[in-house]
């Protein structure tokens, strides 16, 4: 007995016990039409209505058509398993979850989808996350509508965009480069592809599908670490992800301090015992700025201020509670916490939490309506 959920995610096929009101045969998975309602209910999962969807995206399938439903089949273990009979465990699924943090909330098909694209980790529908990881997971899901918002500007090439905000933090000398981090950071670490979830016997391999489409970046990024050993630099551990300028202080340092080595090993390798007279030139010529859109930023500066300003006066005049709100999620969205409660003072954490909370809905919504 095989079937194709199982060839899938790597799954041997079977039979289940027959109290559980299942067929005890192979079947195309469009007649998996048993209610689910009862299991979605306990994990706390509403994106998801048909016991075949449920089933196709605990095995990875987030995107179908009916011909592929027409084409797919599922043994009765692997039905039971992937659907009504799976059950959560009281742990974090996150990928890069740490400490003992207990879930408070479950994953849905959206939240999975992103997981499993952006950390190449297949994590269940249904499984448990705690607060912590949520919040991770929020600024995960901004920076995918981000990067989709900046996909759909086809005038701009994106690394441009990328590099742009690292520009404001470009040294002014050579030596500056080889000054040291403010404090040694240790080297993150990428979330485990090997982790398993709690189905017995369900092993994702349908994520190597995903890995076989990052081979390219992998092997850029492999080269890049070749090139810095040789040049007796520690490795780059992973790429950033998500706005650079929203990441903790501690993320945000380790990826300059790693930009910083890669900046001093080209200088050091194409000219050698020149490596000031080079980079005076390099910085002189004006290339950096162009290519970083540096040369804009002190006007850039001057319309920022203005217009934190003008929504911050538009926020205090308006009466309505809605209306306040709308504006306070677009300067959070765009300005920094620290600026937004200088020139705000009266907001409290909750209108923050919740103007926040509002944004992130409004990219949801944005990048996968």
């Amino acid at each position: 007995m095989s079937c194709s959920i199982g060839t899938l995610i790597g799954s041997e096929c079977g039979t289940t016990s027959s109290k559980l009101n299942i067929t005890q045969e192979t079947i195309p998975i469009s007649l998996c039409q048993k209610d689910v309602s009862k299991h979605l209910h306990t994990i706390s999962v509403t994106d998801i209505s048909t016991e075949y969807d449920l089933i196709l995206t605990r095995a990875g399938v987030f995107e179908y058509d009916e011909e592929h439903i027409s084409r797919t089949t599922v043994c009765p273990k692997d039905r039971y398993q992937l659907g009504g009979g799976w059950f959560q465990k009281r742990v974090c699924r996150y990928p890069d979850h740490t400490g003992k943090a207990k879930p408070d909330h479950s994953i849905n098909k959206l939240q999975s989808k992103i997981i499993f694209h952006e950390l190449k980790n297949l994590v269940p529908v249904g499984s448990g996350i705690c607060t912590t990881c949520r919040k991770k997971l929020a600024m995960l899901m901004k920076g995918v509508a981000a990067n989709k918002t900046d996909e759909d500007e086809p005038e701009e090439e994106p690394e441009v965009r990328r590099s742009s905000r690292l520009a404001e933090k470009s040294p002014a000398s050579f030596e500056n480069l080889l000054l040291p981090p403010e404090t040694p950071l240790p080297f993150g670490q990428e979330s485990s592809l090997g982790e398993t979830p709690e189905t017995p016997g369900y092993q994702p391999y349908a994520i190597h599908r995903v890995q076989a489409q990052c081979k390219e970046e992998d092997d850029s990024l492999k080269k890049l670490n070749d090139f810095l050993a040789s040049r007796d630099c520690s490795p780059v551990r992973y790429r950033v992800r998500g706005m650079l300028s929203e990441a903790a202080e501690r993320t945000k340092r380790e990826h300059l301090r790693k930009v910083r080595q890669g900046i001093i090993a080209v200088v050091e390798t194409i000219a050698p015992g020149q490596e000031d007279e080079t980079w005076a030139e390099l910085t002189r010529s004006g290339i950096l700025d162009a290519q970083f859109n540096a040369g804009k930023k002190g006007r850039m500066q001057i319309e920022t201020d203005h217009s934190i300003h003008a929504l911050a006066a538009a926020y205090r005049q308006s009466e309505a509670r809605v209306t306040k709100m709308q504006i306070l999620s677009i300067i959070v969205d765009i300005f920094p916490q620290r600026k937004v409660q200088d020139l705000l003072p009266e907001i409290t954490k909750y209108e923050l939490f919740q103007a926040k909370n509002l944004v992130w809905k409004r990219a949801t919504f944005t990048s996968y309506s």
